[in-house]
C-alpha cells in the first residue's frame, strides 16, 4: 500500500496524475486501513468475549437488587 501511495505522489509530481485522482487514491487508502483496523479491533474483541463467562454475568445480573 505505501509503495502504491509513493507512486502516486511521484506521479502527482511529475504531473502524470492529477490531484483530483491522487485525493480519490489517498481516500481509497484512508478506508482501506481503516477497515483494516476495525478488523484488528473487532478480533481483539472476540478474544476478549471468548474469555467472558456469559451464563456467570446472566445469572449475577438476575440475582442482583434493583
Amino acid at each position: 500500500l505505501s509503495k502504491f501511495l509513493l507512486g502516486a505522489i511521484r506521479d502527482v509530481r511529475k504531473n502524470e496524475l492529477d490531484v483530483d485522482r491522487a485525493t480519490v487514491i489517498s481516500q481509497l487508502a484512508d478506508k482501506y486501513t481503516k477497515n483494516e483496523m476495525m478488523r484488528c479491533v473487532k478480533a481483539k474483541l472476540l478474544e476478549q468475549a471468548d474469555s467472558i463467562d456469559v451464563k456467570a454475568e446472566l445469572n449475577k445480573q438476575l440475582l442482583q437488587k434493583t
